[in-house]
């Protein structure tokens, strides 16, 4: 159990820390790729880490960028890919497909919380093109240190 707390709140420190990188859209929206740091400790150590990782990121959010709208969605939204990469871990397939489609997965809980902040869905959809290969390249990237 020690180990499953180390590696939640390890994760939880590097998600914080992407978010330091981030690309701001507004005065309160930001974009990044914290997600990563949730999604490869679900796919080694298990759902366990990855909530206590999206809970510190989470209110990391808050304390970094303020209590608003955005940061509480941003919030909610880091525990909700949590959560759906706990599920998706479980399916059968090569670790390298799960990730990636823990990534995809968490790319679409970002479309749906910048289409409910935005409420353009073509806003919302240009913004995920710019992030896309981003999070496709970042994220081999850190499949392949975590391998």
């Amino acid at each position: 159990m020690y180990r499953l707390i180390y590696y939640g709140c390890s994760y939880g420190l590097l998600g914080s820390i992407l978010m330091i990188y981030t690309i701001k859209i507004d005065s309160t929206i930001i974009l990044d790729l914290r997600f990563l740091a949730v999604t490869i400790v679900c796919l080694y150590a298990g759902m366990v880490p990855a909530i206590i990782a999206a809970c510190i990121i989470g209110v990391m959010r808050l304390l970094l960028f303020g209590i608003t709208a955005s940061g509480i969605i941003g919030a909610a939204t880091i525990i909700v890919m949590a959560l759906l990469s706990g599920w998706t871990v479980r399916l059968p397939y090569r670790p390298f497909i799960r990730f990636q489609l823990m990534n995809s997965i968490s790319l679409l809980c970002v479309f749906f919380s910048l289409s409910f902040l935005f409420k353009d869905i073509k806003h919302a959809a240009t913004i995920i093109i710019y992030l896309l290969p981003a999070s496709f390249i970042g994220g081999c990237l850190v499949y392949l240190v975590g391998r």
